[in-house]
């Protein structure tokens, strides 16, 4: 039927609400871009460490292969100082080699022989060094047990995980905040943009403002005329009002017809009483100082039939004396709420 439109509605809500959301929207590109940049350089050191590890173990592999070479060749350098010494010992005791000689083998026997002691201490250590390169664990004296790319990797690992986290937060809050801007967008516009339709069938009976009128809380806007609750307004002598009752049935005749419509007493005042939400107010019909209302069910129709005037012939309920009484006046309808 109308549009009510209020220009001065409170939206800040709405729009810090909407501030939030475009200041989140313009973070992400830049969080999103560093933790792509942040995989790559964690890809790329990943790799380094890779390759430190692989280059590392086969280091350590052919120390190990040299030292187990070493070994043997002190071995057999061992065993033949051993062969010298026993010789010598045996020459000696014949007198052929001095004593000077022997004591030259032997020394020569024991550096062989600590010489292999040494190598295999260091092929052991060696190969310790190897079984935790291999778990990606580095033994050195001079370097800790992990290299710098891989605490390069460890600490890009972690700014990977706050950036996917703040990323994973913002999503959720933009999430939240989306919603609640449809809230208060649906709460704007009920309260800056009202558009009023019909409660019930009915035609406009009477219009109470003007286009671009400033309107306020409570102000009525327009009547409508429903003319399903037809209401026949009778006025009435006050010995005859005395007679009725509140449901006692009465007939009702528009004028110039024959057709009678049977009703009944829905309402009985006088003049003091307050006003009803009528299309015609009983004030407005001939004098009278009691007034009744009859309803009548047969005159609801889509065709308002409202001013028209007819008979009420009064059929009185028993024991009120059969009083009959016809009475000429108006037809009215009720207004529903505005």
């Amino acid at each position: 039927m109308l549009r009510v439109s209020n220009s001065r509605a409170d939206r800040a809500r709405l729009d810090d609400v909407q501030r939030l959301i475009d200041q989140i929207e313009s973070e992400r590109p830049a969080i999103a871009n560093r933790l792509t940049r942040l995989k790559e350089l964690h890809a790329h050191v990943s790799a380094q460490a890779r390759a430190f590890q692989a280059g590392r173990v086969r280091e350590l592999e052919e120390r190990a292969l040299d030292l187990k070479a070493q070994v043997a060749a002190a071995h057999a350098a061992e065993l033949e100082a051993t062969s010298a010494l026993e010789r010598t010992q045996a020459l000696a005791g014949s007198g052929i080699q001095t004593k000077v000689a022997v004591q030259r083998a032997e020394r020569d026997a024991k550096v062989t022989a600590e010489t292999e002691r040494s190598l295999n201490h260091r092929l052991f250590a060696t190969e310790v060094e190897l079984e935790a390169a291999r778990r990606g664990e580095f033994v050195g004296d001079t370097y800790n047990d992990r290299p710098s790319s891989l605490q390069h990797a460890d600490e890009l690992s972690v700014r990977i995980a706050e950036a996917e986290a703040d990323l994973r937060s913002r999503g959720q809050r933009l999430a939240k905040l989306r919603v609640e801007l449809d809230a208060e967008a649906a709460r704007y516009s009920a309260l800056s943009d009202v558009v009023l339709s019909s409660p019930v069938e009915a035609q406009v009976w009477e219009v109470l403002v003007s286009p671009g009128e400033e309107v306020r809380k409570g102000q009525d806007l327009l009547r409508l005329l429903d003319c399903s609750g037809a209401i026949i307004t009778v006025t009435t002598r006050e010995s005859v009002f005395n007679q009725l009752r509140l449901g006692d049935k009465a007939q009702f005749r528009f004028s110039g017809q024959s057709t009678k419509h049977d009703g009944t007493i829905v309402r009985m005042s006088g003049v003091a009483a307050p006003p009803d939400n009528l299309a015609i107010q009983p004030s407005g019909l001939s004098a009278g100082a009691y007034r009744i209302a009859v309803h009548v069910p047969d005159l609801a129709s889509s065709q308002c039939a409202v001013g028209r005037t007819g008979t009420v012939t009064f059929s009185a309920a028993a024991g009120s004396g059969g009083i009959l009484q016809s009475v000429r006046d108006g037809i009215s309808f009720f207004l529903p709420s505005t």
